[in-house]
Order: C-alpha cells, then structure tokens, then sequence
C-alpha cells in the first residue's frame, strides 16, 4: 500500500503494479514519467487529485483497478488501453488521453465515464461494454477526435449523456443481435459526429 498525501507531490519513473493487492492512493499530485500499467486483478490506483503521466495506461486483468474520483484531474500523453471490460475503470472527474481503447471482456459493465473523458484522438472499441452515465443531475460527456469500433461492442448512455465526435464516428457491428450497439437509457443521451 502506498499513500501520496495531500500536500506531497510524488514523481516517478513510471508504475507497474505488477503484483495482486497492491493498492496505490494518491491524495496531492502524482507525477509519471512514463506508462502506468495495472497487470493483477486486485491491483488498484485511486487518485483524488491530480495525476500527470507522459505515458499512457495499461490495464490486463480482468478486476483490475482505476478510479480518478470526484473533481479529480488525470491528464496522460499517451493512450487508455483496457483490454478487459471488465477491468473496473472508473472515471467520476477529469480525464484526458490521447488515445482511449476497450477491447474484450465478458459484456459486463464495468467501464463507467460519469463525468469528462476527453480524447484527443482515436476513441476504439472492440468487444467492448462501456457505460456512459451523469446520474440524475450532473450529466457526463465522452469527446473525441474519432470514434471507431469493431465487432460487437455495448455503449449504454445514461441520463444526461453527451458522445461528441469532433470528426468521424464509424463502424458497426458483426451481429444482427439488437442488444448491441448504442442504448440510451436516461431522459437524455445525445451523440453528436462531424461525419
């Protein structure tokens, strides 16, 4: 376990948690020269704060852990690689990338954006769940430069949703099955593309 207090700044060379059980909890500002990577299943990084990293984040195994929590500020300069969906990536803040991935998983959801997930390129989905959802009052957004997807692929919009695609939106799923695809479940969900 390790604590980043509230008025420390940690910097580090890059993050591995490599191992189950390891829980990192970062309260002041956590600085990462380079990629996080969450490989166990019970591995966990909360921050509450403010996370810079210069690379991107990794996450492998299923039950594997991120949250950037309420009003909370993550900005990577790499790209969201979630290979499972059902690694539970959790984003209640502020979060940007450049790139945001989701492949594979059971259909269970377990990749929640309830706030700000900017992408300043590709957003890609492959075999995905994702779950887009504001509550009841606050309203959450998804904005991209694109948006792709391959294969059979869960996007559900909750109240008060916003997917913006600055340019293109494409792609379609493989199967006739209707409950894949795009499902808005709130008052409002809205997705607006370029093309």
């Amino acid at each position: 376990y390790i604590y980043n207090g509230t008025t420390a700044t940690m910097t580090l060379n890059g993050l591995d948690l490599a191992n189950n059980k390891q829980l990192l909890v970062n309260d002041g500002a956590l600085d990462i020269k380079g990629n996080i990577i969450i490989e166990k299943g019970t591995a966990e990084l909360i921050n509450n704060k403010t996370l810079t990293a210069t690379g991107g984040l990794s996450m492998y195994a299923a039950y594997a852990k991120f949250h950037n929590s309420d009003n909370s500020v993550a900005t990577l300069g790499g790209k969201v690689y979630i290979e499972n969906s059902d690694c539970r990536w959790m984003n209640d803040g502020f979060f940007t990338c450049t790139e945001f991935e989701v492949t594979g998983g059971t259909g269970n959801p377990f990749v929640f954006n309830n706030c700000r997930l900017t992408v300043n390129g590709l957003f890609h989905m492959n075999h995905g769940y994702f779950v887009l959802d504001g509550g009841a009052t606050a309203g959450a957004a998804v904005v991209c430069n694109s948006f792709t997807w391959t294969s059979d692929n869960f996007f559900i919009m909750g109240n008060k949703s916003l997917l913006r695609v600055k340019g293109q939106l494409l792609g379609a799923n493989r199967n006739s099955d209707p409950h894949y695809g795009f499902h808005g479940l709130g008052d409002i969900a809205v997705i607006e593309a370029g093309s």
